[in-house]
Protein backbone atom coordinates (compact mmCIF):
# COMPACT_ATOMS: atom_id res chain seq x y z
CA UNK A 1 0.00 0.00 0.00
CA UNK A 2 1.35 3.34 -0.84
CA UNK A 3 2.21 6.43 1.75
CA UNK A 4 -0.59 8.81 1.37
CA UNK A 5 2.21 11.56 1.95
CA UNK A 6 4.59 10.15 -1.26
CA UNK A 7 4.12 10.61 -4.91
CA UNK A 8 3.50 7.22 -6.88
CA UNK A 9 7.15 7.57 -8.47
CA UNK A 10 9.14 7.66 -4.66
CA UNK A 11 6.57 4.54 -3.99
CA UNK A 12 7.75 2.83 -6.99
CA UNK A 13 11.47 4.20 -7.82
CA UNK A 14 12.92 0.56 -6.07
CA UNK A 15 11.27 -1.85 -8.44
CA UNK A 16 13.09 -3.86 -9.99
CA UNK A 17 12.92 -3.23 -14.03
CA UNK A 18 11.64 -7.02 -14.25
CA UNK A 19 8.59 -6.59 -11.22
CA UNK A 20 7.89 -3.25 -13.13
CA UNK A 21 6.58 -4.88 -16.33
CA UNK A 22 4.13 -6.48 -14.08
CA UNK A 23 1.64 -9.99 -15.33
CA UNK A 24 -1.43 -10.09 -16.79
CA UNK A 25 -4.28 -11.64 -14.85
CA UNK A 26 -8.07 -11.97 -15.25
CA UNK A 27 -9.01 -13.96 -12.29
CA UNK A 28 -8.45 -13.63 -8.78
CA UNK A 29 -8.98 -15.73 -5.77
CA UNK A 30 -8.78 -15.32 -2.35
CA UNK A 31 -8.30 -17.49 0.75
CA UNK A 32 -6.40 -17.23 4.41
CA UNK A 33 -5.65 -19.15 7.41
CA UNK A 34 -5.08 -18.10 10.53
CA UNK A 35 -1.94 -16.66 9.93
CA UNK A 36 -2.18 -15.59 6.28
CA UNK A 37 -4.54 -13.98 3.35
CA UNK A 38 -3.66 -15.74 0.24
CA UNK A 39 -4.21 -13.83 -3.45
CA UNK A 40 -3.99 -15.97 -6.10
CA UNK A 41 -3.75 -14.36 -9.21
CA UNK A 42 -4.49 -16.10 -12.76
CA UNK A 43 -5.19 -16.28 -16.14
CA UNK A 44 -8.14 -18.02 -17.41
CA UNK A 45 -7.58 -18.89 -21.24
CA UNK A 46 -10.69 -19.94 -23.04
CA UNK A 47 -11.20 -23.00 -24.73
CA UNK A 48 -11.21 -21.12 -28.00
CA UNK A 49 -7.06 -19.85 -27.92
CA UNK A 50 -6.35 -23.11 -26.20
CA UNK A 51 -7.50 -25.87 -28.48
CA UNK A 52 -10.77 -26.54 -27.01
CA UNK A 53 -9.97 -27.06 -23.75
CA UNK A 54 -10.59 -24.06 -21.07
CA UNK A 55 -7.88 -23.16 -18.66
CA UNK A 56 -6.82 -21.50 -15.53
CA UNK A 57 -3.17 -21.15 -15.11
CA UNK A 58 -1.59 -19.30 -12.09
CA UNK A 59 0.30 -16.51 -12.57
CA UNK A 60 1.30 -15.23 -8.79
CA UNK A 61 0.36 -16.08 -5.57
CA UNK A 62 0.98 -13.29 -2.89
CA UNK A 63 0.72 -14.06 0.93
CA UNK A 64 0.16 -10.71 3.18
CA UNK A 65 -0.47 -10.84 7.21
CA UNK A 66 -3.64 -10.44 8.36
CA UNK A 67 -2.48 -7.21 9.91
CA UNK A 68 -2.66 -5.67 6.48
CA UNK A 69 -6.31 -6.77 5.08
CA UNK A 70 -7.89 -3.69 5.81
CA UNK A 71 -5.41 -1.61 3.88
CA UNK A 72 -5.26 -3.36 1.37
CA UNK A 73 -9.07 -3.20 0.83
CA UNK A 74 -8.73 0.55 1.84
CA UNK A 75 -6.32 1.05 -1.20
CA UNK A 76 -8.11 -1.23 -3.54
CA UNK A 77 -11.37 0.93 -2.53
CA UNK A 78 -9.55 4.10 -2.88
CA UNK A 79 -7.50 3.71 -6.28
CA UNK A 80 -11.30 2.09 -7.62
CA UNK A 81 -12.81 5.41 -6.65
CA UNK A 82 -9.82 7.42 -8.22
CA UNK A 83 -10.28 5.63 -11.45
CA UNK A 84 -13.78 5.79 -11.76
CA UNK A 85 -13.61 9.63 -11.43
CA UNK A 86 -10.31 10.58 -13.43
CA UNK A 87 -12.11 7.80 -16.88
CA UNK A 88 -16.04 8.50 -15.87
CA UNK A 89 -16.02 4.74 -15.71
CA UNK A 90 -18.33 2.56 -13.23
CA UNK A 91 -16.26 -0.62 -12.96
CA UNK A 92 -18.63 -3.09 -12.39
CA UNK A 93 -18.99 -5.33 -9.36
CA UNK A 94 -18.32 -8.76 -9.63
CA UNK A 95 -20.10 -11.29 -7.27
CA UNK A 96 -18.16 -14.21 -6.11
Amino acid sequence: MSDPNQSDDAATSDVADDVMLGEYANYVSVSSTQTEFYIDFMLNVPAVANGGEEQVLAVRRIMISPMLIRGLIKALEQEASSYESTFTIMLPTVNS
